[in-house]
C-alpha cells in the first residue's frame, strides 16, 4: 500500500509540475518527509492534507482507485472542477449556473432532476 501512496503521489506532484521539496514546504512537512513514507507509513492527517492539496481523492491517493467508479470522465472532470473551486459559495454558484444551463439543453430531463431534488430535501 504505501508503494502505491508514494507513486500516486509522485504522478500527481509530476502531472502539477512541483517538487517534493515545494510541496512539503506548503504543507508544513519536514524536508525529505513524502520519500520517508515509503518506509515509514504517515498519519492520516498528513495522508489527508496531500489529497486536499494535490485536489485528488484518498481512495486514489493510497490505493491508486476511485471510489466514484461509475462515473463517467466527464462526470470526474466535474467534480474535479467542484473541488478545484475552495469556496462553497463558489462551488454552489457554479452549479446554479450549470442547473440554469442544463435546463436549455434538448437531453435535459426535468424528471430527473426532479427526483433528485426530492430525495435531497428529505
Amino acid at each position: 500500500m504505501l508503494s502505491v501512496l508514494i507513486s500516486q503521489i509522485e504522478a500527481k506532484i509530476k502531472e502539477l509540475g512541483l517538487s517534493y521539496s515545494a510541496v512539503e514546504k506548503r504543507l508544513g512537512f519536514g524536508n525529505g518527509a513524502i520519500k520517508r513514507f515509503s518506509s515509514s507509513a504517515p498519519s492520516i492527517e498528513k495522508v489527508m492534507l496531500l489529497a486536499n492539496f494535490l485536489n485528488v481523492s484518498l481512495d486514489w491517493l493510497v490505493y491508486g482507485t476511485n471510489s466514484f467508479n461509475d462515473l463517467t470522465e466527464n462526470e470526474t472532470e466535474f467534480l474535479t472542477l467542484i473541488r478545484s473551486l475552495k469556496s462553497e459559495t463558489d462551488q454552489g454558484k457554479l452549479i446554479g449556473f450549470l442547473e440554469g444551463y442544463a435546463k436549455t439543453l434538448p437531453s435535459y430531463s426535468e424528471n430527473e432532476y426532479d427526483l433528485k431534488q426530492e430525495a435531497s430535501n428529505e
